[in-house]
């Protein structure tokens, strides 16, 4: 089947990642937000190659392209948007501390210090528009659609995102391919979705593969050669699949 193709391909950029030597500086938010991305993926591919041929590949593959898009929206500006993206975890804590202390629950006087100078230090960062409120996410509202724009990811976006995303929400075109009656009026609802499949996977090839060039040219990893070869012959062998 053509999807046990495009496992392979994913298996080979999996490989390469496996081969990387990632170099981190302590106060470098952009090289430490791309090894938790890649490591993320990563994770989201295995789990893909798992429960292949399941359906629910499209859950992860929704989420992996999902994760493409962060990476490469924070690539467009990666000292400011690395920084907001880990800085975060100050107003998250101060979130939870709330909710905590809302609840009645014991915190200790030097774990509430600690949460709350954070906080104070970085809450100016994440201010709405209107200066009342913090920010409930890293991202500062910013949503999906408009980082596929930002990063020219519309196809990806509306293409396969907004088509797993009818699966993820349980919509009817998602589930019609399962489902059929017999002449009998009987029925029948069944798993074996190839095309989904092919499509999960295609989608977690390219955000590996997208996701590897933008490591590669910021860690200065010399894996473009490998990288263009690995999607030359993917190319090509998915075109004379189509054609067989």
């Amino acid at each position: 089947m053509k999807y046990n193709i495009v496992e392979n391909y994913c298996v080979e950029l999996q490989n390469l990642y496996s081969s990387i030597q990632f170099s981190l500086k302590e106060d470098n938010d952009f090289s430490f937000f791309l090894i938790c991305y890649m490591y993320k993926l990563n994770q989201h591919m295995n789990s893909i190659s798992k429960l292949t041929p399941s359906p629910d590949v499209q859950l992860l593959a929704r989420t992996m392209i999902e994760t493409l898009m962060q990476m490469l929206w924070v690539a467009h500006k990666p000292e400011e948007r690395s920084s907001m993206w880990r800085r975060f975890v100050f107003i998250d804590d101060w979130y939870k501390l709330q909710n905590l202390l809302d609840k009645g629950e014991y915190v200790s006087p030097e774990d509430r210090i600690t949460v709350e100078n954070a906080f104070e230090l970085v809450k100016h960062e994440y201010l709405t528009k209107s200066k009342k409120s913090i920010h409930r996410d890293w991202k500062k509202g910013t949503k999906i659609h408009e980082m596929a724009k930002d990063v020219k990811a519309g196809e990806l976006y509306t293409v396969l995102y907004s088509s797993f995303s009818d699966w993820v929400h349980g919509g009817p075109s998602s589930l019609a391919y399962q489902v059929e009656f017999t002449d009998e009026m009987e029925l029948i609802i069944g798993s074996n979705v190839p095309h989904f499949v092919n499509a999960s996977l295609s989608a977690a090839f390219q955000c590996l593969y997208q996701a590897l060039q933008v490591c590669t040219q910021h860690f200065s990893l010399g894996l473009d050669e490998q990288l263009k070869n690995i999607y030359e012959q993917y190319i090509n062998e998915m075109t004379v699949e189509s054609y067989a």
